[in-house]
């Protein structure tokens, strides 16, 4: 999908949307989609981590994490 979105031309977003005790708030970042997928795919783990980061409680992977090791 990226190599496709860079061939496209079409905008390439990373984002995530947070869940605050009263409220949703979005947190997005537009990746350069004129860099090699690789180096795309890298960014958008980069903002997850970052973002995970500045927002622990955004984190849901020990859900869907502890019923993988079954």
């Amino acid at each position: 999908i990226i190599k496709l979105a860079c061939r496209m031309q079409v905008p390439i977003v990373a984002g995530m949307m947070l869940k605050t005790e009263h409220r949703y708030q979005i947190i997005f970042q537009q990746l350069d989609n004129t860099l090699p997928a690789k180096v795309i795919a890298k960014s958008y783990l980069d903002f997850l981590e970052s973002t995970l980061h500045q927002h622990p409680h955004a984190w849901e992977g020990w859900e869907w994490f502890a019923s993988s090791l079954d």
